[in-house]
């Protein structure tokens, strides 16, 4: 397909009602968007940028290996519910996803 020279003209080659509105809707986003951005912007404190780094809060541990241990104890478990869709979908995951798990 060859690109557009003419808004217009692409108007009156698709369906010129539902492109209007498309295009009304996302000039209105757009603009939308630009609007609040400008306003965060506006209500940022003068020194925000100047301010250091923020501190982990966190204490660290003196090994690492007990935080290495919990993520990838946290990470499986999250899989194994994410691949039997006990998450919080309601829906339950169809069977030919967990086909990987169960050798034929």
């Amino acid at each position: 397909m060859p690109p557009f020279s003419n808004i217009f003209e692409t108007a009156k080659e698709c369906d010129s009602q539902y492109f209007i509105w498309v295009l009304a809707v996302s000039a209105l986003v757009f603009i939308g968007s630009l609007v609040i951005a400008w306003l965060l912007i506006l209500r940022l404190p003068e020194d925000y940028l100047c301010h250091p780094a923020p501190t982990n809060c966190r204490e660290t541990p003196q090994s690492p290996l007990p935080y290495f241990v919990r993520k990838i104890v946290l990470n499986s478990l999250g899989f194994l519910l994410l691949m039997t869709g006990t998450g919080c979908s309601s829906r339950p995951v169809k069977a030919s996803y967990l086909s990987f798990l169960v050798s034929p």
